[in-house]
């Protein structure tokens, strides 16, 4: 969609005082910029400089457009609303794992579940919830998986934007350790934050940047079963552990909050001479 919208404002500009800027959501648009043949690569470097500005949601990002030769680039990070509620460790929520995203190979939903397989072979008992739209052609995989952790892991279906705060706190950590190509910050990691839940997700793309291993988030490498099922593990016996990260990742949600980006937004389009 931005690769098309953009020519829209380009035109818009041309013959009116239209003003816009893009939000780019998304860790890897400069990638997808710098793979474009290089006469569209320059016309479309060119379209996109008549905006005012470019939101980029992380530093990473930011630096790739920068090094694209665009001038106008503000971080500015992806909001979600706080709902309120908040992760407390309870007995009932013990070894109660959460997987709230797309279900499909590439975010990790494979090795999640064999990991989860290991670790109840083992005679630890672990279970899962998985909630997300399933991809047609992941479905079958999924189910066998599925089937193969018997009552341990179940499907629940989708969540709406307003459950699911409210579902996360009802789970001891949640578990996402994608490789998928495009992945920047993810909505459900920002609204984990929120809630304080302890997350384990992988080193990959620019989620390094937003969280730090065993401060506020417990980071594996991509594609890794035995690392993934270490550190389920060793979130699951260390309940001092879980409440570390509980207090590290409360402090990562601050800049994500609606009303800040809200007033940044704001600032920055005063900025550029708007009026608002």
């Amino acid at each position: 969609g931005r690769f098309a919208i953009i020519w829209i404002f380009y035109f818009l500009k041309m013959f009116t005082s239209k003003r816009a800027v893009l939000f780019v959501v998304g860790g890897t648009f400069d990638q997808q910029v710098q793979e474009m043949s290089p006469l569209n690569k320059w016309l479309y470097l060119k379209a996109i400089r008549r905006l005012d500005g470019i939101f980029a949601e992380s530093k990473a990002l930011k630096k790739g457009l920068l090094q694209l030769g665009l001038n106008n680039v503000e971080l500015v990070y992806n909001p979600r609303n706080d709902t309120g509620a908040r992760w407390q460790l309870t007995p009932e929520i013990s070894h109660k794992a959460v997987f709230i995203s797309r279900i499909t190979e590439d975010k990790g939903v494979g090795v999640l579940l064999d990991a989860l397989k290991q670790i109840n072979d083992e005679g630890v008992d672990v279970n899962i919830d998985f909630y997300g739209p399933i991809d047609p052609e992941y479905e079958t995989e999924f189910n066998q998986k599925l089937e193969l952790l018997g009552a341990k892991a179940k499907y629940c279906g989708q969540l709406s934007p307003s459950e699911v705060q409210n579902t996360l706190v009802n789970y001891h950590f949640l578990a996402l350790p994608t490789f998928h190509y495009g992945e920047g910050l993810p909505g459900i990691l920002v609204e984990a934050a929120m809630a304080g839940i302890p997350i384990i997700i992988t080193r990959f793309n620019a989620l390094p940047e937003y969280f730090e291993h065993e401060k506020s988030a417990l980071l594996v490498s991509p594609h890794d079963v035995s690392d993934l099922k270490n550190h389920i593990l060793q979130l699951t016996q260390d309940v001092n552990l879980a409440n570390k990260l509980n207090r590290g990742i409360l402090q990562v949600a601050e800049p994500f909050k609606t009303e800040a980006i809200i007033n940044q937004s704001k600032a920055l389009m005063n900025s550029y001479g708007w009026t608002l």
